[in-house]
């Protein structure tokens, strides 16, 4: 492939796109139009941009109050799967966007959390904080959100290790241990520990 003709390189990959889209049975009913020298999308199919429907699905969420906003922050939280366009990351264009995207998905666990904490429902909140922590295992706030879930269940043991690994990788990637908050978890978390030892 000539790299040189941006004209060919895009000529090519709308072809790549076509035959990914293979259920157009004619060149009317494909998603990508040629029109007027140049490429369009087709206007009669519907396109769903699923980084559009998240920001709109927690937007949506954070207007409502309740079980309702509970709801729709846990569906939008299970909108979020990591990075923007994990391939193309280092783009320019792409940074900002992916940012922008990981706030979002992050004030989105936060005020689901702060809800599930406010209801005394850890068990979810355990469960929504966890799978965050993987999405995103560097947020420290989804961390404080599986100790809090962790000491209010009273899985005291689970915290030492969770506190020992979450502290490993911080220092690794960030240079500085967990902040005080999780540090105060860990610590009162220890105490029936080790009174139980004793």
């Amino acid at each position: 492939e000539d790299l040189t003709d941006p004209g060919n390189v895009l000529k090519n990959t709308v072809y790549a796109l076509r035959k990914a889209f293979k259920s157009a049975k004619s060149p009317a009913e494909s998603p990508i139009l040629y029109e007027n020298g140049g490429y369009i999308c087709n206007p009669a199919i519907r396109f769903e941009v699923d980084a559009e429907d998240f920001e709109k699905k927690i937007k949506h969420a954070l207007s409502e109050t309740g079980e309702d906003r509970i709801t729709l922050l846990d569906e939008a939280a299970d909108l979020y799967k990591g990075g923007m366009l994990p391939q193309m990351e280092n783009e320019s264009w792409i940074m900002p966007l992916g940012l922008y995207y990981r706030q979002l998905y992050s004030d989105c666990v936060n005020a689901l959390c702060c809800d599930l904490h406010g209801q005394q429902r850890y068990n979810e909140m355990l469960a929504a904080a966890t799978a965050a922590s993987r999405i995103d295992p560097l947020e420290e706030s989804f961390y404080l959100y599986v100790f809090q879930a962790l000491y209010a269940l009273e899985m005291y043991r689970a915290i030492i290790p969770a506190y020992h690994k979450a502290s490993r990788l911080f220092s690794e990637e960030l240079g500085p241990t967990p902040g005080e908050d999780l540090q105060a978890i860990y610590t009162a978390a220890a105490e029936p520990v080790d009174t139980i030892h004793q």
